[in-house]
């Protein structure tokens, strides 16, 4: 194994030794872990039973903080006659004595008293929490004997079962849920080496365990050529009778004992033939070839009655005025020769899109990757290795090697750039990823081949920010229809759902796709119309999608979800898709768009990814920049040659690849190898923006990927929950009542309009778009006008530069009296809806039909047809139908103002499931409730 290969190796293994070592060797070893959400987990290893209360600075509590739990077991050494040793936290537990005045842990909270660990255990959702240290202490008549020495059975036998990987001593852990100081990084925050610059580190050891002979310290731990410099000192209680203490280093100088019956002693790897006497090597620097550091204690009279106990002046005063034992090393990193070193030329941290100086946000939990350019050639050196060490908060979280070596050249910073053999990379942990700064550093770089050390010149650490972002919540809709030339259902297939998904995992700024979907049958067949002079077949369809949102969010579905229509296209039959674009934060700008392979020049399995991309990034506000024959909205975007960066290509497109879906559109099950999407760079000055018509390959520029974080954080925020504990209903934005939802479009540059769908809700969402210019007007039987609302008009993308059309989604209070709504553009009726005052009778006697269609080379799930009695209106007014299934709790819908009773359903998303088919006249409603039965078409009950 090359030196390189060593020292990746031994670096990886500090860090799993720091994080899962079985059994931390000292008193008083404090370990501490973080999650990377502000919840930190510390471990007190052997408390302190010394004296009545200690402190542990490194264990700070802050005013907002949170004591989640506070844990505790083990036994400690009371000291007397007989079998002393008792549990830690509860003593009279097993004697089935009175609760103990004396031998228990205590605790003290910063602002609290002191009190026993059991008591703050049943109070610590009570407690309030101040700024200091934790703190931890013991109650008993007298503290000199104590420790964790001579272990025995207990008192009443209550240590005997409790001899884990602690050996049954004394441990404590608490979880603090952190407020008011910045969350740390997952990992090891406290450790006993802490790093001193970039090529050295010290650790300390406080009271090492002199009860055993042996013993590895997995905290320290050594890589290969590492040189080591020891000093130590201190006491230790040797046990026996009268005074007993002795140093811990050289016991015998100038005393009674010349047989060296008493030491401590050390081993590190390669520089000691295995465990000397401590005093033998100080002073001296010692290279180690690497390993774990090792003490033990060499005591003649046994090991058992050792500790740090009862302390006195010692063997001939040796002890007089000297403190408990302690052990330090200076660990320096193996020296790199000055005449061999490459020029580090920077890093970039990437996740979607980046430049050198890392000016795009990173997003908190996404995907992550640094790139590290160094140039130079070594004379006989072909490629390099490099380790990235990865820190927070002062605390090493992580060292990591890079995916392959680096072949050394000359090649210029920007080719380098546009090269995936052109730097060393990195993928990070997601605990490296957490809010906040991680600072990344090359280091260890050596030559691939044969592990020798290469100086790099100018190495600096790189700090990279990364903020909290909210997850993309998307319920794609598959609108089907039937082809009127060949009878046949046409759908999307499941490669145009998985290949939408994973590009906008890869390319939005988003730490993930909370996504889900459902089919649906459209009320829409083509030709479709797609001149955007006139009106388009988008237009509808974000129509009836948008009324499909409304319901489910009526049901309770989470208001910040966006609805995307997915609509099966063909060469003969193309759907141009379509979004409404807002101008603020607004979740129900819906966007549609088509699904289909083998077009624009697309060879994978669907386009429906990247022209998903495009009409969603209208739904978060985004624009046509106008440069490739779209309309010209967005006269800022920086780049006039439609590319995603300047031609010096400041900028570079970065596609993590996605080895879950095959490059063909199907999910990729394991042991399956498959053609998965690969990782690419897109060059930026090759790339296009998303929001444009210019050839492929397209990707989001620094500039739209800005823009839509900034879009999908306000309206995390503007529609998110109450408070921490709310419901998924019950979201700022939002108002519960009885309303109307009127879905329909405008045309505000002819002043016409259509009134599309109409139905009751109990769910609303506060107009953010509202426009004077249009309004629903509501009417009572007798024509009477009695309020009218100014509504959201949102406008729809890809319409020509002399029309103006807009989506309308929206609410209106469900008056009692009120039998009709009247949409009015400018002033002027654009159109009128009429109902009834009396609900329509509830629909009967469904019954489920196998059907079986599709296309061969775009496979779709089978179908049934559902069909019932149809519903009788008992007033004016039509009626229409909405078929909703229930899926975890919420009643999703699945068709929409159906005018028919009869509609065709994929069979897999209603078998099983309760089904819900509502008649409504627009303002009133009747529903029914059957559960479809498994495995048969028959009538449902």
């Amino acid at each position: 194994m090359s030196m390189g290969s060593l020292k990746s190796l031994f670096a990886l293994l500090f860090c799993a030794f720091a994080l899962f070592a079985a059994r931390p060797a000292f008193a008083d070893q404090i370990i501490c872990t973080s999650d990377g959400s502000g919840v930190d987990t510390c471990e007190i290893v052997q408390p302190n039973v010394l004296k009545p209360m200690t402190t542990y600075p490194t264990i700070m509590l802050h005013q907002n903080d949170q004591i989640l739990s506070i844990e505790a077991d083990g036994c400690v050494q009371t000291g007397g006659t007989g079998a002393t040793w008792k549990r830690y936290l509860d003593p009279d537990a097993r004697t089935g004595s009175s609760p103990a005045v004396r031998y228990y842990g205590t605790i003290q909270i910063p602002g609290q008293p002191v009190r026993r660990i059991v008591d703050v255990q049943r109070l610590i959702s009570a407690l309030p929490v101040a700024d200091g240290p934790l703190g931890l202490g013991y109650e008993d008549d007298g503290y000199s004997d104590n420790g964790y020495y001579s272990h025995d059975s207990g008192t009443g036998g209550q240590c005997a079962d409790v001899y884990g990987s602690n050996h049954g001593r004394a441990t404590v852990k608490i979880v603090i849920k952190r407020g008011s100081v910045p969350f740390a990084a997952a990992g090891t925050i406290f450790g006993q080496c802490t790093p001193q610059g970039t090529n050295q580190a010290a650790c300390h050891v406080d009271r090492p365990d002199v009860t055993q002979a042996s013993e590895n310290y997995p905290s320290v731990i050594f890589a290969p050529g590492d040189q080591v410099q020891v000093a130590a000192g201190g006491c230790v209680q040797t046990g026996g009778a009268g005074k007993t203490w002795k140093r811990y280093v050289d016991p015998d100088r100038n005393t009674s004992d010349p047989n060296h019956a008493y030491s401590g002693e050390i081993a590190i790897p390669g520089a000691t033939p295995g465990l000397v006497r401590i005093s033998s090597i100080l002073g001296k620097t010692l290279t180690s070839t690497g390993g774990v550091l090792q003490l033990g204690y060499l005591d003649k009279g046994g090991l058992g009655d050792n500790g740090y106990w009862s302390h006195d002046d010692g063997t001939d005063g040796q002890c007089h005025g000297e403190v408990e034992a302690h052990l330090d090393l200076t660990i320096t990193h193996a020296a790199m020769p000055a005449s061999a070193h490459i020029t580090f030329d920077g890093m970039e941290v990437t996740q979607a899109i980046q430049d050198m100086s890392l000016s795009v946000p990173l997003v908190a939990a996404k995907p992550t990757f640094v790139r590290v350019y160094v140039s130079g050639t070594v004379a006989g050196v072909s490629s390099i290795n490099g380790l990235l060490r990865v820190t927070r908060n002062g605390a090493m979280v992580a060292t990591l090697g890079p995916q392959k070596p680096l072949a050394l050249g000359i090649a210029s910073l920007h080719a380098r750039r546009e090269d995936l053999n052109g730097a060393l990379e990195y993928q990070l942990p997601a605990i490296a990823t957490a809010a906040g700064p991680t600072t990344l550093s090359l280091i260890d770089v050596t030559d691939a081949a044969t592990g020798k050390p290469i100086d790099c010149h100018l190495c600096t650490a790189t700090v990279a920010t990364f903020v909290s972002g909210p997850p993309l919540r998307l319920r794609v809709i598959g609108v089907t229809y039937i082809d009127p030339a060949t009878t046949a259902t046409l759908a999307p297939a499941d490669a145009d759902y998985n290949m939408l998904a994973s590009w906008l995992g890869r390319a939005y700024p988003v730490p993930s796709v909370q996504w889900t979907r459902a089919e649906v049958t459209g009320d829409f067949a083509p030709p479709f119309k797609n001149d955007i002079n006139h009106e388009m077949t988008c237009d509808h369809v974000n129509s009836f999608v948008g009324a499909i949102r409304a319901k489910d969010i009526s049901n309770g579905a989470d208001a910040r979800t966006h609805y995307f229509g997915l609509v099966a296209s063909t060469s003969a039959n193309f759907y141009r898709g379509c979004s409404a674009v807002p101008t603020s934060p607004q979740p129900k700008s819906v966007a549609s768009g088509p699904a289909g392979k083998n077009a624009f020049g697309d060879t994978d399995g669907s386009y429906a990814d990247w022209y998903g991309g495009h009409e969603l990034g209208h739904s978060f506000g985004r624009k046509h920049p106008g440069i490739c024959g779209e309309t010209k909205d967005d006269p800022s975007y920086p780049y006039s040659d439609g590319f995603i960066s300047d031609v010096a290509g400041t900028f570079e497109g970065w596609d993590m690849g996605d080895s879950r879906v095959d490059l063909d559109g199907s999910v990729i099950t394991p042991p399956t190898v498959g053609n998965p999407i690969p990782l690419q760079i897109i060059p930026g000055h090759v790339g296009t923006e998303i929001m444009t018509y210019c050839n492929l390959p397209q990707w989001l520029s620094a500039y739209t990927y800005k823009g839509v974080l900034a879009q999908v954080t306000a309206e995390d925020q503007k529609f998110g929950p109450l408070h921490e504990k709310s419901r998924a209903s019950d979201q700022r934005g939002m108002k519960a009542g009885d309303f109307v939802h009127v879905s329909g479009l405008v045309d505000l540059s002819a002043g016409t309009g259509s009134i599309e769908a109409v139905f009751p809700v109990t769910r609303a969402e506060a107009p953010v778009d509202a426009l004077a210019d249009v309004q629903l007007i509501a009417f009572d039987p007798s024509g009477q006008e009695i309020q009218r609302f100014a509504v959201d008009a949102t406008p729809i993308s890809d319409h020509g530069p002399d029309r103006i059309v807009a989506l309308i989604s929206a609410e209106i209070p469900a008056l009692p009296t009120m039998s009709r709504i009247d949409l009015a553009v400018r002033g002027r009726t654009a159109a009128t809806f009429k109902s009834g005052l009396t609900a329509p009778s509830a629909p009967e006697r469904p019954r489920l039909t196998s059907l079986s269609f599709g296309l061969a080379e775009r496979k779709i799930e089978p179908r049934v047809r559902l069909s019932w009695a149809a519903s009788h209106a008992l007033s004016d007014g039509d009626v229409r139908y909405i078929i909703e299934v229930q899926s975890e709790g919420l009643w999703q819908t699945v068709a929409i103002n159906l005018s028919n009773p009869t509609t065709i359903l994929p069979l897999r998303e209603i078998i099983g499931r309760p089904l819900r088919i509502t008649a409504t006249n627009g303002l009133k409603n009747s529903a029914s409730v059957f559960v479809p039965p498994i495995g048969a078409t028959r009538p449902l009950h």
